[in-house]
């Protein structure tokens, strides 16, 4: 069974997604600054997928 796990600002979300047996971390990611012509994303994938972060309208994929 999956739980989504949030905390949330006035200007940013964080966010998990656990496997409650396990304690696993399905995936993971933040948005902050949101509401400013500076905001930002982060989207992280599960073991070692890779990381994709969005910033004013850019969108790029890294590794880890």
């Amino acid at each position: 069974m999956w739980t989504l796990v949030l905390n949330c600002g006035s200007s940013s979300v964080k966010f998990a997604l656990l496997d409650v047996r396990s304690g696993a971390v399905g995936l993971s990611g933040l948005a902050e600054r949101l509401g400013s012509g500076d905001a930002s994303a982060r989207l992280d994938l599960p073991g070692g997928g890779g990381r994709w972060r969005c910033r004013a309208g850019r969108t790029r994929r890294r590794s880890r």
